[in-house]
Order: structure tokens, then sequence, then C-alpha cells
């Protein structure tokens, strides 16, 4: 047979079987072609759950938002996990130089945590190129805000920023029918004013980092810097003393042993802002309670409660703050205490709460020193033997946010091609109760029970 007569029947043989196939497809159905214009409907229905319109927006939320809580887990994880993805991306591709899209990690990572969400391939999004960072990193992936939580957070327009003060509540008035009630002026002539102060992390990246390894590697770093961030934040609310004279020694894990405050006062976060413990220490001997180097016993704990007048009455108000040797020594033995398996799983838990004392969610930290002086604080003398309990009424003190926690990578300075994975926020804490303790009489709002033997 010639070839023609080949290269004719090969054609008829291959019309035949494409027009099966087209019949085929008619009978079971086939893929509706894409139309770019149109959101994939995967998405569109992530998006609207969350109130976006896009995956761009998708990315900006805060999935730990209370408004998200009915979403469930899984729902969450998938935003969580894309946004996680994209800041690694983001990361690898500033670190090799390259555009996202030509990342390892983009092509066997970032575009499943794509498809995760509804889009597969040859839908509008799925070649999607992030170009910002995600912003909400300690709601979404620090696993524990135990001080910081306890606190509303309040987002900082400006820096400084005034926050007004109510100082007169609003109460009900009896009204005759058909009568006008007089107007009630909220008194807002006390303001608090939020300085937010800048804090930094910075870790060195190793220089054998190659795409394969990278991933693992920034992951973890990451998670390390973004906790450091909140470290922080704890130091400063608890034992905080822009002064830099409340304590004396550090309590930085990373510096060497009797390195005193002074010495690094512009880079320890004790230095910050005023925290928690100053106010009540400048309060005097009307926010304090002295144990006398003796465990600490509910009837000091009555004692400290009752200092706090009107802002000691409401448990639910409240956040008892204990250091882990004094929780795990003595509150624990103490008959009032009830662990959590205690009061059962339809109990509103405060993050980080560990027990509770007559209502008062019990909130243990590290960084409530627990290296004190009988006077209730660190000193250059000692010995720092003994360690403290404070109470705190947690709606009359802020946190403020001028600038949420964003990691991004840098050339070393000192040391050409070396690259740095550093964290950086803006961030404050401020209350009610003046940090010299001037106002305690009207404003009673936290307490310390200090010299309680370890």
């Amino acid at each position: 047979m010639e070839l023609k007569e080949l290269l004719k029947k090969s054609k008829e043989e291959l019309n035949k079987r494409k027009a099966a196939r087209a019949a085929a497809s008619q009978k079971t159905g086939t893929r509706k072609p894409v139309n770019k214009n149109k959101m994939p409907e995967g998405i569109a229905k992530t998006c609207r759950r969350f109130g976006v319109k896009s995956i761009e927006e998708l990315v900006k939320v805060n999935t730990a938002e209370k408004k998200y809580a009915y979403l469930g887990s899984a729902e969450l994880e998938k935003v969580k996990n894309l946004k996680e993805d994209v800041d690694i991306a983001m990361t690898i591709a500033a670190i090799f130089k390259k555009p996202v899209q030509e990342t390892k990690y983009y092509k066997e990572e970032l575009q499943f945590s794509v498809k995760a969400l509804g889009i597969t391939p040859g839908d509008e999004g799925f070649e999607w190129i992030p170009t910002l960072v995600a912003e909400s990193y300690i709601d979404e992936f620090n696993l524990e805000r135990k001080i910081s939580g306890l606190f509303t957070e309040i987002r900082m327009p400006s820096n400084p920023y005034k926050w007004p003060v109510l100082t007169n509540g609003a109460i009900a008035r009896r009204t005759g029918q058909a009568s006008a009630v007089n107007k009630q002026v909220f008194k807002t002539d006390e303001t608090i004013q939020f300085d937010a102060e800048k804090m930094s992390g910075r870790y060195e990246l190793p220089e054998e980092l190659n795409e394969d390894s990278a991933p693992d590697v920034i992951r973890v770093i990451r998670q390390e810097l973004i906790e450091g961030q909140e470290k922080a934040m704890e130091i400063g609310i608890l034992e905080g003393d822009s002064a830099g004279a409340l304590h004396h020694f550090s309590q930085l894990p990373d510096v060497a042993a009797g390195t005193t405050i002074a010495s690094i006062a512009a880079e320890t976060p004790e230095t910050v802002f005023d925290g928690l413990r100053k106010r009540a220490m400048a309060a005097g001997a009307a926010a304090q309670v002295d144990v006398g180097g003796a465990n600490i016993t509910e009837t000091e704990l009555s004692a400290l409660r009752a200092k706090m007048g009107k802002f000691g009455v409401d448990p639910s108000q409240l956040a008892l703050i204990s250091g882990p040797k004094v929780y795990n020594g003595q509150l624990l033995a103490l008959d009032d205490v009830r662990t959590i398996e205690q009061y059962g799983g339809q109990a509103t838990v405060v993050t980080g709460e560990l027990a509770r004392y007559e209502g008062m969610p019990v909130i243990v930290s590290e960084y409530l020193r627990e290296d004190l002086a009988a006077t209730g604080v660190n000193t250059s003398a000692g010995p720092n033997n003994t360690a403290s309990i404070m109470i705190v009424n947690r709606k009359r003190f802020w946190t403020g946010l001028r600038r949420a926690i964003q990691v991004r990578v840098e050339n070393n300075k000192t040391e050409f091609d070396v690259l740095d994975l550093v964290t950086f926020s803006r961030r404050a804490f401020q209350g009610v109760l003046k940090a010299d303790g001037s106002n305690f009489a009207s404003e009673s709002s936290v307490v310390v029970a200090y010299n309680i033997a370890l």
C-alpha cells in the first residue's frame, strides 16, 4: 500500500477515535471551560465564609478572631497553612534572589495549599503569585499568649495615642410615662497615653542553606523569632520598668550570668515600658502583702484581693499570676485551687489558664521573677531567693498595637552575603493605674504578695 493511502487511512482512524471520545464525553459530561473572569466555586465559597472577595484579602484574614470560630478547625487550618506557606515562599524568594513562582517551595508546597482551598490546575488563581506577607502571626501561629492575651488590644492609629478613660459609668434612670429622660454625659476628662516601642529579633541564617533545606530551617527559626516577640512582651508587662531601676540582674537566658539590666538597658525588654510589678510596688503597703518568707496561704491571698476594693470583686475580670515554682509547690496544695479538669469542659478558659482560685484564672509565667529579695524586687546584694504572686484586674489595662509582627530577610551589614531573618513589631502597654502608683487609692487594679518562700 502506498504511503498516501496509509496516511489517509491513519487519519480516518484517528478521526473516528476522536469522534468516539467526543460522543462519550457528551454522554458522561465534560468539564466546563474555565471562565477567567469568574472565581472558581471552591475558593469563592471559602472567601464568602471569611467575608472577603479574593485570595489576596484572604491572606490578610486573622483566623484567630472570635468571629471565625464557628467555621471549625479544618477550615481555619487551610487558611493558616496558606498564610504560612506564603510567608515561607516569600522568604525563600528573598534569600535565593529569584521570583517567587520559580522557587521550588512555590511549585511543591504553596500551589498545593492553594489547591486545598478548591482551586485546581487551569483555574484562575492556581498560578497566583503572592506579593505580600501575612501580618497576624502571633494570634495564629504562637501557641500561647498567656500574659498579653489577658488584656484587650487597642489598635493605635498614631504614636503616641491617647485613650479616653471613663470616670463614671452608665446607670439607667427612672423615667415617667411620656417623660423625657435626662441625658447622661460620659466623663472622659482623664486619658492614658500609649507609646509604642519597637521590638525586634534577629537570627543569622546558615551559609549552607539551599532550596531543599531552607523550608524546614526557616519554619523553625521563624517560629522561634515570633515566640521571642511574645516573650519580650510578657517580660515587659510583668517586670518592665522604663527607668531600669526596679530589678538589678537581667533574666534574659542568652546573656552571661550576672549581667545587669543597667548594662543592657537600651536593648532588654525589661525596660521597654512600665509593667504590673512596678505599679504595685510603687503604690506601697496599700497594694502589697508581705508573706514573711513562708509559703503562700489562702489567708494572704484573701488579704491581697481585699486590697483591690471594688476592682477585686468580679473574679471573671481578674487573673492570678504565678511563677512555676510557686504554682507547682504551693498553689496546687490549696483547697480552693481547682485545675481545669476539675471544673469541666463547658467553662470558658483563658489562654494559658492552668487552674482557678475562687473563680479567678491562674496563669503561670516563667517570666514572673522567682529570684527576688525579701523586698519583692531583684537586688545586687540579694539573697534573691523568694518569689511573688500578682492579682490584676485585666479590664483596667490594655496592650497597644501600632505595627503587627513582620518577618523579613535582611543583609547582615557586617558581613557581605550573610543573611538574617528578622522580626519587627511596635507595641505598648498601659493602664489606668499610674506607673508611680500615685492614684492607687482610686485605682487599685493590681496587687502583689511578695517574700514567698521557695
